[in-house]
């Protein structure tokens, strides 16, 4: 299981070193807002793609690190740990952090059984809080090459701002959305799962634009065209529609049934877990996708299923070749 993570880090460090390319480099992407500068079509999509399979290997690396240490692999992942947190210390972003956190502490419940006490676990909540709140003005200094600001940030200035201030936030678009869909009456009913399925898995260099453009399903319920009739309102550059938007989007009210079946499939996957080596990592693989589907959308699900059967698939042949054993050797 070790080194099928490994593998699938690799996979993904690799199409995040040739998105952080056409940022300019990691020293773009992480000091100059990089990742702000390019447009996510064609190319960097494509390469995305390939970086989301970082996480995967990481979650398999990490546990079976724990389950079966060595001096190898804990370099190995000291190694693989850089990338996320310099995610996390520079550019501040508070999905991928929540991700991360899950993915550690998870690791250290199922190897040794352990889980923060009451008064940590409200620490960190605490924490994760005030992270939200100041990531992105330590972000903007960061963005801008202002390290030494970083701690000239006034950070109760920027608390009271937040909890005070009327200024947009993030959750102001999923009230739009579902405010503007309700009031139209037009609903998407999941069009979006196989149109963005299409977006990321048929490449438009190789199949041409028409041709891929010819796959999509058309519908009424774009989500830009009935926010302006509705509201002459669109969602700020740089925001998320959030998952709560997209479900209702989808489905009407229907759609708070989403979050309930992932919850539902979660905690059984989570009883079946504890002696159960792959529902652990199928248990990690759901987690990291929650803050995910919640804060940016859930028309990736399609893909996050293909994702996690390669994922699986390829685990389970690297333990039949190196071992010649059967599922989930560490």
């Amino acid at each position: 299981m070790f080194w099928a993570g490994c593998f699938f880090y690799i996979i993904g460090f690799i199409g995040a070193f040739k998105l952080a390319q056409l940022m300019g480099g990691f020293h773009a992407q992480f000091t100059e807002g990089g990742h702000y500068n390019i447009e996510w079509t064609g190319a960097p999509v494509k390469y995305n793609f390939f970086a989301s399979y970082k996480d995967p290997g990481l979650v398999l690396c990490l546990l079976a690190l724990l389950y079966k240490p060595t001096k190898t692999r804990i370099l190995i992942v000291a190694v693989q740990l850089i990338y996320p947190l310099a995610i996390t210390l520079f550019l501040g972003r508070r999905t991928h952090t929540a991700t991360l956190g899950a993915m550690v502490l998870l690791s250290f419940y199922y190897r040794y059984g352990w889980a923060p006490s009451k008064k940590v676990f409200l620490l960190g909540l605490t924490f994760m809080a005030l992270f939200v709140i100041l990531a992105p003005a330590f972000r903007s200094q960061v963005n801008q090459g202002n390290f030494g600001h970083i701690k000239d940030v006034d950070k109760n200035q920027v608390i009271n701002s937040y909890l005070k201030d009327d200024r947009y936030k993030e959750i102001d678009t999923a009230v739009m959305i579902c405010s503007a869909f309700n009031q139209s009456e037009t609903y998407n009913w999941g069009i979006d799962f196989y149109n963005g399925s299409v977006s990321r898995w048929i490449p438009r260099q190789v199949v041409g634009e028409a041709f891929k453009q010819s796959l999509m399903i058309k519908t009424k319920a774009n989500m830009h065209d009935i926010l302006w009739s509705q509201y002459q309102w669109e969602i700020p550059f740089g925001s998320f529609t959030t998952g709560i938007a997209h479900s209702f989007a989808f489905w009407s009210f229907f759609g708070c049934l989403f979050f309930y079946v992932i919850s539902r499939f979660s905690f059984y996957i989570f009883s079946q877990s504890i002696s159960s080596l792959f529902n652990q990592v199928v248990y990690f693989f759901v987690v990291i996708q929650i803050p995910m589907f919640i804060i940016e959308s859930i028309n990736k699900l399609p893909s996050v299923i293909v994702n996690i059967v390669i994922v699986m698939v390829v685990v389970q042949k690297f333990n039949k070749l190196i071992k010649n054993k059967p599922f989930f050797i560490v």
